[in-house]
C-alpha cells in the first residue's frame, strides 16, 4: 500500500496534516452541494478554514481567513440562534484581525 506525502505540521499541541485537511475541506464542499441548508456542515467547514490558517504562509493566509469567516457567516446566516455559531464566527474574526 502506497503512502501520500504528507506535511506535517506542530501547531498548539495538534498535529496537522495539510493533506488531510484539504481532503476534508473537499469533503465538505462535496457535502454542501447535497445540501446547502445545513448549517452545522457550513459551521465545521469555516472551522477547517479557521485550522488550516495556521499552518500556511503568506498570501494563502488571508485567503483562508477570509473563507474561514464566510463559511461561518453562512452558519450563522442559517441559524442565528446557534450559540457556536456566533462564538466560532468572533474568534475567527479576533483572531484574523475583522471585527469591523
Amino acid at each position: 500500500m502506497a503512502t501520500l506525502p504528507c506535511k506535517t505540521y506542530h501547531t498548539s499541541g495538534f498535529v496537522f496534516l495539510q493533506h488531510g485537511v484539504l481532503c476534508v475541506i473537499s469533503c465538505y464542499g462535496m457535502a454542501l452541494k447535497q445540501q446547502p441548508s445545513v448549517s452545522a456542515l457550513w459551521h465545521d467547514l469555516g472551522v477547517c478554514y479557521y485550522h488550516l490558517t495556521k499552518v500556511v504562509e503568506g498570501h494563502s493566509v488571508k485567503v483562508m481567513a477570509s473563507k474561514c469567516v464566510e463559511a461561518l457567516k453562512q452558519a450563522l446566516s442559517l441559524d442565528p440562534s446557534n450559540d457556536s455559531h456566533w462564538n466560532a464566527v468572533g474568534v475567527a474574526a479576533a483572531h484574523n484581525g475583522q471585527c469591523s
